[in-house]
């Protein structure tokens, strides 16, 4: 995953914004992936990941690192950042 998204453009400019009422980042993962129509499963296999490292970060047992939130950020299309 390394490498594989860099933008020149502002992230505030380039992803949508998600609802304030959102706190966690588990939280903001689950609407993101939501919106996009992804299963856990389907959001796994466009990263390479498991399915079950999907369901961790939504439920908050561990947290996508900042390559893997930026890829993330990406294929959501979504501004997600560590609150």
């Amino acid at each position: 995953m390394q490498g594989q998204i860099r933008s020149k453009t502002r992230p505030s400019k380039l992803f949508k914004p998600l609802p304030s009422n959102i706190k966690r980042i588990g939280d903001a993962i689950r609407a993101a992936r939501q919106a996009k129509h992804f299963t856990p499963g389907s959001l796994g296999a466009k990263m390479g990941i498991a399915a079950a490292l999907v369901f961790a970060w939504e439920d908050d047992i561990s947290q996508p690192s900042p390559i893997e939130l930026e890829c993330l950020a990406h294929i959501l299309d979504a501004r997600l950042s560590y609150p």
